[in-house]
C-alpha cells in the first residue's frame, strides 16, 4: 500500500510542523497531547489512501469475451461492470458491424478503444456517462473553428449622444439585441471574428468588425431625410379642396385609418374614430338616426345626415355600400355645409370617396379577406335577474294579496296568467290539493328560462368578409374594377346578411383638358330575420315568467304563453280548431322571412378645362334604381297562421266554415327607389 498516494494540504503540514518544534519546549504531559494528534493524522492518512485505492479499483477490471456481438451488448456489459452510462441515438448503432472483443481486467479506457476500433463512431466521457455520436468527416483545409466571446458595447451618435432601441446583429446569423435607454447591449458567444450590424430608424446602418474587441463603443450617423412637401384634400361633395382652405367644421377620415376597424358596413367603422359622431345602438326607438353629428337639428323632417357618395346625394342603403371600395370620408358638421346642399343638410353630412383608377399606373391586384368570430351573450351574467325561486315568492305574495283577481275573472279578453297563479286559483277553487299544488310550484324553481334561451335562441357570431380589386391605368386611362362578397351570421339564430358587390370606374382624356368619368355600382344583399326574439324576463313584468320551459328532456318543443290563457285555448273548440298554442322553438324552425334587394347606380361626368383662361367647366349626372323584395312565409305550423285560421272559422253543428283555407300564409312586400341627379 503506498502512503505517498496522499499528499496533505500545505495548512495541515504547517500545522504539524509547529506542533513537533513546540514538543521539544513543552513538558511531558504536552508530549503525550502531541503523541495523540499525531495518530489522529495517520489514521486520515490512511482512510485517503484506502479511498484511493478503492476509487482505482473501480476503474479496472473489465472483463469482456463476445463474439459477433452487437455494440449495445457489449455497452450493456460495460455499465454492468463499471458503473458508467452510454448516450446515444439507437439509430446511429443499427448500422455498425459486429465485433469480437475479449479483455480481462483491462481499464475503461482500453475497452473503449476495443469497442469503437474500426466504427464510424466516436466518444467522449463526461462524468458518468459516456456519449456516442457519429465521426464527422474531416475537411480538407478547414478553416479552423474560432472561439466565441462575449461582447459589451455602446451605440452614440455622432454628436455623442446614446442611441436607445438601436438594433445590434450578427452579420449573417439570427443573433440579435438592442440597446437601452443608455445606448449599452450585450452579446453572448459571439465569434471574434464576426461583423456587427447596427441599424435605426433614425440613424444611418453602420457595419462594424470585431477583431477580437469585447469592449467597444460604435459611434453611428444621425440619418437626415428631407420631408416632402404632402397635401391633405377634403372633398365637400362638391368639390376637392386642400385642408388649409376648408372653412367650417369637419373631419377627415384617410383609407388607413377608416380600415382599422373590420366590418361589412360603413356606420359602424366610423365609430369610435369620428369626433362628434354619435351613434345610436337602438335604433328604431323613437324613430331615431342610427347615427348623429353634433345632436339633432331637426324636428319633424328626416333626422339621418345626407350621404354623399362620388359627389351626388345617396337614396339608398348605406349598408349597400362595400367600405373596401372607399378611399376616404369627410364629415361636414356645422351650416357651413348648407351653403352647398341646402336645409338637406341641417343634420350633417357625411361625403364619401371612393377608390378610382390613375393614370400612369401598372396594374396592381388586392386581395382583402378575414374572418370575425364573436361570442354570443352570457344571458346568466344579469345580476338584476329575478331567479325562478323568488319570482314565484312575489307570484303567491300578490295572488294572496288579489293582484291577480282581475285577470283571472276576466273572460272577455283572458289574459294570459303564469302556470303559478293558475295553481294557486285551482287550490282556492278546491280543484287541485295543497301537496300537489306545492310539488308543482316546488318543480318550478329549479327552472331558469335562460338556459335554453341561451342554446336555441343566441349562437356565436360570425363574419367574413373577401374582396379583389384591380387598378391602373395608362397615359389616357384610368381603371378601378373591384366585386367583394360578404356574409355575417348574427348572434340572434337565423338571422343572416348576405351581400355581393361590383364597382367599376373609368377615366378617359381622350383630349388634352377633356375628362370623362363613368362609374357604375351593383350590390345585391340577402337579409333573413327569423328570430323574433324572446326577451329575458325580469321584475315580474314580463309574460315569459323565468321558470318558462322551452324543451322537455327530449328536446320537444314545448308551449309558451301567447295571447290567451291555457285553460281557454285547451277548453275551445276541441276536435275543429287547430292546435292554439304557441311554441317557440317552432317559430324559430318554420320561420321564414328574407329581404331582397338590387341595388345600381350609374354616374358620368364630363369635365373640360379652358387652361388658359384657368375656367373649369363640369357637367355630372347619376341615375340610381334600387328595388326591395321581402317574402315572408308563414306556413301552417307557424302560430300567425293558426291563429289567423281559428279566429275566422264558423262551426254550426257538424258544419265547419273556414274563410281563411288551411296552408300557408305567403305575404310579400315590394317597394321601388328611382332617383336622378
Amino acid at each position: 500500500m503506498d502512503l505517498t498516494a496522499y499528499s496533505p494540504p500545505a495548512g495541515e503540514l504547517t500545522k504539524t510542523l509547529r506542533v513537533m518544534r513546540s514538543t521539544e519546549r513543552r513538558s511531558h504531559r504536552t508530549k503525550k497531547k502531541t503523541i495523540a494528534l499525531a495518530m489522529k493524522l495517520t489514521a486520515i492518512l490512511l482512510l485517503g489512501t484506502f479511498l484511493h485505492v478503492s476509487a482505482s479499483g473501480t476503474a479496472q477490471g473489465i472483463t469482456l469475451d463476445e463474439k459477433n456481438a452487437s455494440l449495445e451488448k457489449v455497452f450493456k456489459a460495460i455499465e454492468k461492470q463499471t458503473g458508467y452510462l452510454f448516450w446515444y441515438n439507437s439509430a446511429v448503432v443499427q448500422n455498425t458491424k459486429k465485433i469480437n472483443i475479449q479483455l480481462k481486467n483491462a481499464t475503461l479506457e482500453q475497452a473503449l478503444q476495443a469497442c469503437f476500433e474500426g466504427q464510424p463512431l466516436t466518444y467522449a466521457i463526461v462524468n458518468k456517462t459516456i456519449v456516442v455520436r457519429p465521426k464527422v468527416p474531416e475537411k480538407a483545409n478547414e478553416t479552423p473553428v474560432l472561439s466565441p466571446i462575449d461582447v459589451k458595447g455602446r451605440v452614440v451618435n455622432d454628436n455623442g449622444v446614446p442611441v436607445d432601441g438601436a438594433t445590434v446583429a450578427v452579420k449573417g446569423s439570427n443573433k440579435a439585441t438592442s440597446t437601452n435607454s443608455n445606448g449599452e447591449f450585450f452579446l453572448a458567444g459571439v465569434d471574434e471574428s464576426a461583423v456587427l450590424v447596427i441599424s435605426a430608424t433614425n440613424i444611418e446602418t453602420t457595419e462594424w468588425k470585431l477583431n477580437g474587441s469585447t469592449q467597444l463603443t460604435i459611434t453611428v450617423k444621425v440619418k437626415i431625410e428631407k420631408m416632402e412637401d404632402v397635401t391633405v384634400t377634403v372633398s365637400t361633395g362638391y368639390q376637392t379642396i386642400s385642408k388649409d382652405r376648408a372653412t367650417g367644421s369637419f373631419e377627415h377620415i384617410d383609407n388607413e385609418l377608416l380600415n382599422r376597424r373590420v366590418s361589412t358596413d360603413l356606420l359602424s367603422r366610423l365609430e369610435g374614430i369620428a369626433s362628434g359622431v354619435i351613434f345610436n345602438q337602438r335604433r328604431g326607438q323613437n324613430n331615431e338616426p342610427a347615427i348623429g353629428i353634433r345632436g339633432r337639428s331637426t324636428i319633424f323632417a328626416n333626422a339621418d345626415p345626407l350621404i354623399i357618395i362620388d359627389n351626388f346625394p345617396f337614396y339608398g342603403n348605406i349598408n349597400n355600400i362595400n367600405p373596401n371600395d372607399i378611399e376616404s370620408i369627410t364629415i361636414l358638421k356645422d351650416a357651413a355645409a348648407a351653403s352647398i346642399w341646402g336645409a338637406r343638410s341641417g343634420n350633417g353630412v357625411i361625403v364619401v370617396t371612393t377608390k378610382a383608377g390613375k393614370f400612369n399606373r401598372a396594374l396592381k391586384i388586392s386581395v382583402n379577406s378575414n374572418f370575425t368570430f364573436g361570442q354570443k351573450p352570457d344571458l346568466l351574467y344579469d345580476r338584476d335577474f329575478l331567479n325562478s325561486e323568488h319570482f314565484i315568492e312575489a307570484e303567491q305574495f300578490l295572488f294572496y294579496k288579489g293582484f291577480y283577481d282581475a285577470a283571472l275573472n276576466n273572460t272577455t279578453s283572458r289574459p294570459i296568467i303564469s302556470p303559478v297563479v293558475e295553481i294557486l286559483a285551482k287550490v282556492r277553487a278546491g280543484t287541485l290539493s295543497q301537496n300537489e299544488a306545492e310539488a308543482q310550484i316546488n318543480a318550478f324553481k329549479t327552472i331558469d328560462y335562460r338556459n335554453d334561451l341561451g342554446e336555441y335562441f343566441y349562437r356565436n357570431a360570425f363574419s367574413q368578409q373577401h374582396s379583389i380589386n384591380l387598378a391602373g391605368g395608362s397615359e389616357k386611362t384610368g381603371y378601378y374594377f373591384s366585386a367583394g362578397y360578404d356574409q355575417n351570421l348574427r348572434v340572434l339564430t337565423g338571422h343572416e346578411f348576405d351581400r355581393i358587390t361590383i364597382t367599376a370606374r373609368n377615366i378617359y382624356t381622350p383630349v388634352k383638358g377633356l375628362e370623362i368619368t363613368t362609374g357604375v355600382n351593383y350590390a345585391n344583399t340577402k337579409t333573413q330575420q327569423n328570430n323574433n326574439g324572446l326577451g329575458i324576463p325580469g321584475g315580474g313584468k314580463s309574460a315569459y315568467y323565468p321558470y318558462l320551459q322551452l324543451t322537455d328532456d327530449n328536446g320537444v318543443s314545448l308551449p309558451a304563453p301567447k295571447t290567451y290563457r291555457y285553460d281557454y285555448i285547451d277548453t275551445t273548440g276541441t276536435g275543429i280548431l287547430l292546435d292554439w298554442k304557441y311554441r317557440p322553438l317552432d317559430e324559430l324552425r318554420f320561420m321564414d322571412n328574407k329581404t331582397f334587394v338590387n341595388d345600381i347606380r350609374l354616374n358620368n361626368a364630363i369635365k373640360y378645362e379652358l387652361q388658359p383662361l384657368g375656367l373649369t367647366g363640369e357637367i355630372r349626372y347619376q341615375f340610381q334604381k334600387a328595388t326591395s323584395t321581402n317574402r315572408e312565409l308563414l306556413s301552417e305550423q307557424t302560430f300567425f297562421t293558426r291563429d289567423m285560421i281559428n279566429l275566422y272559422t264558423q262551426a254550426t253543428g257538424n258544419s265547419v266554415t273556414r274563410p281563411i283555407p288551411l296552408g300557408d300564409i305567403l305575404d310579400l312586400l315590394t317597394s321601388e327607389l328611382t332617383a336622378q341627379s
